[in-house]
Parts: C-alpha cells; structure tokens; sequence
C-alpha cells in the first residue's frame, strides 16, 4: 500500500470519525431538547397544581379569590393585597406558560382560554388595569386582546 493510499485512508476514517460525532450530538441535543420540554411542562403543572391545591385547601382564600374576581374595588385594603397576591401568581404561572408555548417548549395548552374565563371577571379587569405594567409587553398584548374580544362579545349580546 502506497503513502497516498494510507493517507486516503486516514481521511476516509476521519471523515466516518466525524459524521459519527456530529450524529451523536444530534441525538444528544434531540435527548435534552425533549427533557427541557418535559422540565417546562411539570414545572407549570406544578405551579396551577399549588395555586389549585391554595384554593382547595382553604375556604378563606377561596372566598377572598371569587369576591376579588367580583369586585376588587370591594376589597378591604389588606384583601386587596392578599388578592393581588394570588392573582399575580397565577397570572405569573400563565405568562410563562404561554412563553413556553411561543418558544416551542411546551404544547399551546389552552393559556387562551384560561385568560378568557379569567378576564371575563370585572374584578380582574379592574386589577388589570392597575397593574399590567408587572408583566412583558407580548403578554399584555395578549391579555388586552382577550379583554377586548371579551367586550366585543358582551357588547353583541347586550
């Protein structure tokens, strides 16, 4: 075998070395893509669980959420906080679940008809109004499209 050949041959095998690599990495990036969609995915389930879990668990803060969805303005000054609380938390859990959705990470899993039912409470809306400023603009952008489809519907059926 000739000093060519042999070199042929080395860049032959470095070559396979290669693409036997970049395959590899492949299937690695595929393997932690999935398991980041995954990681996102529990950590949302895990947040409305907690939020669920806070409502279940007990009946004053139950009560203090349904009477600040009626009428946040009704609220005494510490349940208005208590409730700010609670509502921030879960708006939080939403915006980043709808991010998630726009990145790819996680499935589109209904976040718009989450905010729908939820900006269909005037005691959210009115919340809103003082306080979007909380959260990024892509977010607000979908909240006040949901508030105003929510009105255009209400004004049709009036």
């Amino acid at each position: 075998m000739s000093w060519e050949a042999i070199g042929a041959l080395g860049e032959l095998i470095g070559a396979l070395a290669v693409l036997i690599t970049l395959i590899y990495l492949a299937l690695q990036i595929r393997q932690n893509t999935r398991a980041v969609q995954l990681s996102a995915q529990d950590a949302t389930k895990r947040n409305f669980s907690s939020f669920a879990h806070l409502l279940a668990s007990s009946a004053e803060v139950a009560d203090l959420f349904r009477k600040g969805c009626a009428d946040y303005r009704a609220l005494s000054a510490t349940d208005r906080l208590r409730f700010a609380n609670l509502l921030q938390d879960l708006l939080y859990t939403l915006a980043t679940q709808q991010q998630q959705a726009s990145q790819g990470l996680i499935a589109e899993t209904g976040v718009s008809s989450r905010l729908s039912f939820l900006f269909s409470q005037p005691g959210v809306q009115d919340w809103w109004e003082r306080n979007s400023q909380l959260f990024g603009p892509d977010f607000v952008a979908i909240v006040d499209g949901v508030i105003a489809e929510s009105r255009v519907g209400v004004s049709l059926v009036d």
